[in-house]
């Protein structure tokens, strides 16, 4: 698709339809679970990238998924499950598309 001005605009002035539900657990434990809500079902392919920096260095994981998403409803894509120590940051990054139309990404890092 060509990226013209105009669907830029669009994209930008829709409300993004990607969240993330997080809950501490504990100091340095979180569960955080990417949500979806979109108007129309879609077969969608789910890109997770998650990148974890530490005294170490930093690991990047990824996660590919096809996924169907029913329309209208809260849908959670992933259960993330992080344990951090002082010090360490995660960033992560969730791309969803049906190859044509429909791109969405949004990210999250921690600790926030």
């Amino acid at each position: 698709g060509g990226n013209s001005m105009y669907s830029l605009l669009l994209v930008a002035a829709m409300a993004n339809p990607l969240w993330f539900d997080n809950q501490q657990l504990q100091p340095e434990s979180y569960a955080i679970t990417p949500m979806v809500r979109l108007e129309t079902r879609c077969q969608c392919r789910l890109q997770i990238n998650i990148s974890k920096s530490s005294e170490q260095g930093t690991t990047v994981s990824r996660q590919q998924s096809a996924i169907t998403i029913p329309a209208g409803t809260d849908t959670p894509l992933a259960n993330l499950r992080f344990n951090l120590q002082q010090g360490d940051r995660v960033l992560i990054h969730i791309a969803l598309t049906d190859g044509q139309r429909q791109h969405y990404e949004n990210s999250l890092s921690l600790p926030q």
